[in-house]
């Protein structure tokens, strides 16, 4: 399958009968924009709290905090107010290591990062 006739099954699939997207699904997918731009700007929010100096970027469903262009960690919301702590690994994936409420994910996160950026 080409990518042209890829990309048109995917906009057939997001159109109703009448060839226009639904209300409910460009409601929902505000919403999910609205919730990841959130999400970004609470860990942002956390990180200016402990006078920490990251970058922070939405990148699909996930939070990337970076340092000098290289991403450092990234925080990825579950559902049902849970969210994943991943860094990553030289091979180039990342590993979770912790999964809880964002605010107790991003207490571990500043306590990780503050000695690594004062040192």
């Amino acid at each position: 399958m080409s990518m042209g006739q890829a990309s048109e099954r995917i906009h057939e699939r997001q159109e109703g009968p009448d060839g226009h997207a639904s209300a409910a699904q460009a409601t929902s997918a505000l919403t999910s924009m609205r919730a990841r731009a959130r999400v970004a700007e609470r860990v942002s929010e956390w990180l200016a709290l402990c006078d920490l100096d990251f970058q922070v970027r939405s990148h699909g469903p996930h939070v990337v905090l970076g340092a000098a262009g290289k991403a450092i960690a990234r925080v990825t919301a579950l559902g049902h107010e849970a969210y994943g702590l991943s860094f990553p690994e030289p091979r180039g994936r990342w590993e979770m290591l912790l999964i809880d409420t964002l605010d107790e994910v991003m207490a571990d996160l500043t306590a990780t990062l503050e000695p690594a950026q004062t040192g």
